[in-house]
């Protein structure tokens, strides 16, 4: 995996990239088929991106070293708990529930290709 720079409560606790994210893995596949009608061809195309649909972390929190969950919630709390009327402040899971810390899930692309 690729280095990061452990902390905790926002302070380093080691030296520069000493940690590692986990393994990044994506297969994917390319199927195509021709067929031939009279003169003309058709070609049939799937592409899936992702193959398996791996959860490939791209961020990481640098307490933990994962994108599933951080150690934030024991030291910083949250803020609705002590201030349940607050307006346009959201709750830290919904801060630390980020869909853009992981790369895209499986993707499927067809394509049709006639030639005459």
């Amino acid at each position: 995996g690729l280095p990061y720079t452990p902390e905790v409560q926002g302070l380093r606790n080691s030296e520069e990239n000493s940690g590692r994210k986990s393994v990044h893995i994506t297969s994917d596949l390319r199927v195509s088929k021709t067929f031939r009608i009279g003169r003309n061809t058709l070609t049939a195309t799937a592409k899936v991106y992702n193959l398996f649909d791996r959860l490939n972390e791209r961020y990481v929190f640098t307490d933990t070293g994962r994108s599933t969950y951080s150690l934030r919630p024991t030291y910083a709390g949250d803020p609705k708990e002590h201030y349940p009327d607050l307006v346009g402040v959201h709750p830290l899971a919904e801060h630390l529930n980020n869909p853009n810390n992981y790369r895209s899930p499986r993707q499927i692309l067809f394509s049709l290709g006639w030639s005459l």
